[in-house]
């Protein structure tokens, strides 16, 4: 019955400590998901940080390369339109200097106003052709920056183009992202019914647990009340053992006493024995010496009767 009581109560802690395991287990298959979780919600915040701050250098890049490049515009435009200008006039004055060019060949004489006013003409074609060489320099030069700015500009555009992919990849990690935080989500709710079932399994388990302790408890009260149970048998075995050896010790002496006086009675039944056989045969020589004293009697009154004395000595004579 203990090694029964004993098998039983380590087959209840294995028990006890399985659930612990399962228990803990499922504690840390939990902790792992909601881990999980703020994980990919840390990423996901970080992304959307990053996208919006790429999104927004790109856009002042390509605010900024648009203004420069529509006030370059306005700057070219306006030195085309003084550019035509000036060479309208430097044509106008040609003209004019053709028309009197003709005037001299044709007039024999010149005057003096005519010829001033030829070189005057001249100077100002010169300072003309001066002025729009020098805006022609300067339109190639703006030509030059424009173009530079065109390159800039596409420059900023490949840029742009980069950040647009960037962008669109951040926006795919941003998409998976969600997609990965509405499947935790989901798993999260799925983890938290999984939990509250988990709960309300593990609160039974606790309760099964209390019970196993509580029957565990009992059992060690039980097997410690057998115990000392069993203690006290032994003592008493062992007290037992002393009375039963003494009293062993009386039964010899009482058995020794016994055949003592069984041996006695023995020796007093054969001697009853023989004072039994002497006693019958003394009974049958009393029946004996009986009958021959009737017998006697028998005579002696036939010899009273008869009066012969020679009978009387014939018959005392006679062997017994």
């Amino acid at each position: 019955s203990v090694s029964r009581s004993r098998k039983a109560l380590k087959e209840k802690e294995e028990h006890i400590e399985q659930l612990l395991r399962e228990r803990d287990l499922e504690r840390s298959e939990v902790a792992r998901a909601a881990a999980h979780v703020d994980e990919a919600e840390s990423e996901l915040s970080f992304i959307k940080t990053e996208q919006s701050r790429l999104r927004l250098d790109a856009d002042e890049q390509i605010r900024k390369y648009q203004v420069l490049i529509a006030d370059l515009e306005n700057e070219k435009q306006e030195l085309l339109a003084f550019l035509e200008e000036e060479k309208r006039r430097v044509e106008d004055l040609q003209f004019q200097l053709e028309e009197e060019t003709l005037k001299d060949d044709t007039e024999s004489k010149s005057t003096v106003a005519n010829d001033l006013q030829v070189l005057e003409l001249e100077r100002q074609i010169k300072k003309e052709k001066e002025r729009s060489d020098n805006l022609e320099m300067e339109l190639g030069h703006l030509k030059k920056k424009l173009e530079d700015q065109h390159k800039t500009t596409e420059q900023a555009k490949t840029q742009q183009s980069s950040y647009q992919d960037q962008i669109e990849e951040l926006t795919h990690k941003l998409a998976q992202a969600e997609t990965k935080i509405k499947a935790f989500e989901t798993t999260r709710l799925e983890d938290s019914a999984k939990s509250g079932q988990i709960n309300i399994a593990l609160s039974e388990k606790q309760n099964r647990v209390k019970e196993v302790e509580d029957q565990l408890a009992l059992q060690r009260r039980e097997m410690s009340s057998m115990s000392q149970q069993l203690t006290d048998m032994k003592e008493e075995l062992m007290t037992s053992n002393d009375k039963r050896k003494k009293q062993d010790d009386y039964i010899k002496e009482l058995t020794d006493k016994l055949n003592h006086t069984e041996n006695q009675y023995k020796d007093m039944m054969d001697e009853i024995r023989n004072a039994n056989s002497n006693t019958a045969d003394l009974q049958r020589q009393l029946a004996a010496s009986k009958t021959k004293a009737e017998e006697l009697a028998a005579d002696r009154a036939i010899l009273k009767t008869r009066g012969s004395t020679k009978r009387l000595v014939e018959l005392f004579s006679k062997p017994s």
